[in-house]
């Protein structure tokens, strides 16, 4: 069986095809994080299309920006239209969040944060 991102599928199209749109509990827990993201100051997030909105590792990096403002991630692409540009982005923050002392249990890795899950 070829998987979704094999078949060249992303986003909503990787949620239909692996049986449907977003379960209630999916929808809940992503309505948290959103509230979540919120509450750290991020402005720019919406419920319904988070794993979109954190693809090219924007929402991510300011996340970690807002959490360590004195950070600087060096060569972050504020625009990344390719995913090698928006796979880097989510690198340089995720290699932040390794550099504090993250578990690597807890690590997602570059790939699943722009997939929109874990492996």
């Amino acid at each position: 069986v070829v998987s979704p991102e094999r078949r060249g599928l992303h986003g909503a199209e990787i949620r239909r095809a692996n049986g449907g749109e977003n379960s209630a509990e999916q929808q809940t827990t992503e309505r948290q994080f959103v509230r979540w993201l919120l509450s750290r100051g991020l402005t720019g997030v919406q419920e319904g299309s988070i794993a979109e909105q954190m693809r090219d590792g924007t929402v991510l990096a300011e996340l970690i920006l807002g959490l360590d403002p004195k950070l600087v991630l060096k060569g972050f692409n504020k625009r990344a239209l390719s995913r090698a540009a928006a796979v880097a982005n989510i690198e340089l923050s995720l290699g932040a969040v390794w550099r504090k002392g993250a578990l690597p249990a807890a690590m997602p890795s570059a790939q699943e944060v722009y997939l929109g899950r874990r492996e």
